[in-house]
């Protein structure tokens, strides 16, 4: 793999990272505050940081597909802003081109993915579920 396309899968990366972290982390806020009343008991604060640790991995991997496309789209907009797409076209580099490390580094996120789910999303699922049930007595999304 050549430079070119080991820094747009870098770039593409820092995106997905940035932009999964922002959307994970205005999902989780705004649930805390939206259930923080049923919050309640002895410990109650152990068992919030394990429930939220839960549903982070959860709530991740639900947006982890709107993130890649997202981190795309950031991708192409910062290499238009810093004027490295026309300088690459200047170079007779066309769009393919630029989109196949996109492509290649999107299906090894999404093959991770599936497998995340299947070992770490359920259990992590489950354990949410488990404490909203069992701890603080609410249903949650049930």
């Amino acid at each position: 793999m050549g430079r070119l396309p080991r820094y747009l899968a870098r770039e593409y990366l820092k995106a997905f990272v940035a932009t999964l972290l922002a959307v994970c982390s205005i999902y989780l806020v705004v649930d805390y505050v939206d259930r923080s009343k049923a919050y309640t008991g002895e410990g109650w604060q152990l068992a919030v940081l394990e429930l939220y640790a839960n549903k982070a991995v959860t709530v991740a991997y639900q947006l982890a597909p709107a993130a890649l496309v997202l981190a795309a789209g950031l991708t192409a907009a910062g290499l238009r802003r810093r004027g490295e797409y026309t300088a690459l076209r200047a170079l007779a580099i066309g769009p393919l081109q630029l989109l196949r490390p996109l492509l290649l580094v999107g299906l090894v996120l999404a093959g991770g993915l599936s497998l995340l789910d299947e070992y770490v999303v359920g259990p992590a699922s489950r354990r949410a579920d488990e404490i909203n049930t069992l701890r603080f007595r609410s249903w949650g999304d049930w």
